[in-house]
């Protein structure tokens, strides 16, 4: 991807981001994860929460209670990091 690519995919994530907020449930689908590993799972959740909470232990989310809009955010955040 290039550079302005990453920003637009970021801009259009936090939009989403938005919406998908104000839908109720915000579960994400396992379909969504399927291939995923436990290891990357781990992974992700570890970054998720240190981006959320600044890596306090105490506001520590299970990976499986972070929902869809939050992913989208993180996702976000981290495309905007890489531009």
């Amino acid at each position: 991807m290039t550079r302005i690519e990453r920003v637009l995919a970021s801009k259009f994530l936090e939009i989403a981001a938005d919406s998908f907020d104000n839908h109720g449930c915000n579960d994400v689908d396992e379909d969504t994860l399927y291939g995923i590993t436990e290891n990357q799972r781990k992974a992700l959740e570890v970054g998720w929460n240190d981006w959320n909470s600044g890596g306090d232990p105490d506001e520590h989310v299970p990976f499986l209670h972070i929902g869809d809009s939050s992913w989208m955010s993180y996702l976000s955040h981290k495309l905007k990091e890489d531009s």
